[in-house]
Formats: structure tokens, sequence, C-alpha cells
């Protein structure tokens, strides 16, 4: 539901920079921007053509140039179209996806999460070995081997890189920056929790099935080289460049959230 609700809204904002950047073009007055004395900007915060300011006579100067300016605000209508149009025609689609991951949570009912919260990192590794030695039950959708190598990634990214950012999500990051972001860090920062349900990269969610031992090895040792890091951090494409050290309580966090799902069996 929230991806298609951004869906909608980089759709829109797409089409809304295009229609402001044709109508600048076509009349020399700025919608958007500003106006005064034939000096004029076009589009808006996030255009990057934002407080680039042009005289009557530069922008004249400029001759076949202004035909990019037409041409990529065309490219952005149709894209914010398409946009608009996918998330209409995926209603239906996301529905029903929405009513299977309700029922599947409702399979899970009779068994209630833990409440988590680690104090050091090696309280992470304490929790995942003995979820390993006594076995678990499952109060969501994946098992061990899926969350540790998930969790594995999210604390690698920071000390090797995180991928790189296909061109066209950009936009949607932009706005999720601007949006949730905010409310997500001081929940992590307040209650040291994450929200349920969130989605996540789907490079980062493994297939069930895998080698439990081996994806708790995985997972130690990336949690070791925290410890023993002297170099810089990478910064992240949404949260931006982060302390070791905050990184380490993102870790903490990330970990106790999805652990949390995975109860250890009695005795």
């Amino acid at each position: 539901m929230i991806g298609r609700r951004l869906w909608i809204l980089v759709g829109a904002l797409l089409v809304f920079q295009a229609f402001i950047v044709c109508s600048e073009y076509k009349t020399g007055e700025s919608f958007g921007g500003k106006s005064s004395n034939e000096r004029w900007t076009l589009g808006l915060p996030w255009s990057p053509w934002y407080e680039r300011t042009w005289s009557s006579n530069e922008w004249e100067g400029l001759g076949n140039s202004r035909l990019r300016f037409v041409s990529l605000s065309s490219g952005m209508f149709w894209v914010g179209v398409v946009m608009l149009w996918g998330a209409w025609y995926t209603k239906d689609f996301a529905s029903e996806m929405e009513a299977e991951k309700r029922a599947k949570m409702t399979q899970h009912t009779t068994l209630t999460r833990r409440q988590l919260k680690f104090d050091s990192l090696d309280d992470i590794v304490r929790d995942a070995e003995n979820l390993l030695a006594k076995g678990y039950d499952k109060a969501g959708q994946w098992d061990f081997a899926q969350v540790c190598n998930h969790c594995t990634l999210w604390v690698k990214y920071p000390l090797d890189g995180f991928p790189k950012l296909p061109l066209w999500l950009k936009p949607i990051f932009l706005v999720v920056k601007r949006t949730v972001l905010p409310k997500l860090e001081r929940q992590m920062r307040e209650t040291k929790t994450m929200p349920v349900g969130m989605s996540t990269a789907p490079m980062t969610v493994f297939p069930p099935g895998q080698d439990e031992a081996a994806a708790l090895a995985g997972l130690k040792l990336q949690l070791e080289r925290y410890k023993t890091h002297a170099g810089p951090t990478h910064a992240s494409p949404l949260r931006g460049l982060l302390s070791l050290a905050e990184w380490e309580d993102t870790a903490k966090t990330h970990c106790a959230h999805h652990l949390s799902f995975l109860v250890p069996k009695a005795g």
C-alpha cells in the first residue's frame, strides 16, 4: 500500500514538473520559480534547474539547446503518466496481495513475537546461537537463515559500500527521505524498534531453507568487523553518512526486530 502511494506521488510530481517546464518554455514566465525584471528561474526544488536564472537574452542565446528542456519535460510527463496508470491498473492486484499477506499472518496469531532489545553486538550473537541450538518457532514469515542472511547484508553495507541505486529509484528515495524517514529515524532512536511490515530492498531477501549454521557464521563475521573497523563508513543512499557507532545502534535495532519473530523452543 505504501509503495503504491509513493508510486502515485512520484508520478504526479513528474507530470507537474513537466507541466512547469513546458509552461515556462512557452511563455518565458516563471510558473514554479521566481520572476522579476525579465529574469526568471525554471523548476521546483527537486528540479535540476532550480535556482538557475537566465535573462531574456541569455535564454534566447541558448538556441536549439532549449529543445532539451522540452524533450526532457516530455519524457518526464510520459513517465509520470505511465506511473500513475500503473498504480491505477495494479490496484486490484495490490489489494489481493495485501489480503494474502494478512491471511498468511493469521497463521501465526497463536505465537507472539518477542520483545527484544540488544545492548551490544555480542547480545545479537548470543541470541542467534541460542535459537540455533534450541530450535525455534516462527511468529513471522522468515526462517532463521533468511533473518541472518538479511541482517548480514545490512551490517556489511556501511563497511563495504551500498549497492548502486538505479536511476529510476532515486526520485522514490528522495520522497521517502523527506516523508517516511524522519518518523522512522525518530522511532529507532527513541524506542529502539522498527515498524512491522515495512518493505525492504529485494536483493536482501533470501529464499527459505538455506544453511542455518552458515548464515549464523556470516552474521557473526560481519558483526565482529565492527569491533576492529578503523576506516570510514559508507554513506547510505537513504540515510546519508553515519558514524560507526550510529551504524552499530542500527544493527542492534535491526537484528532485534527480525530475531524477535523467532521464538526459542521450550526446554
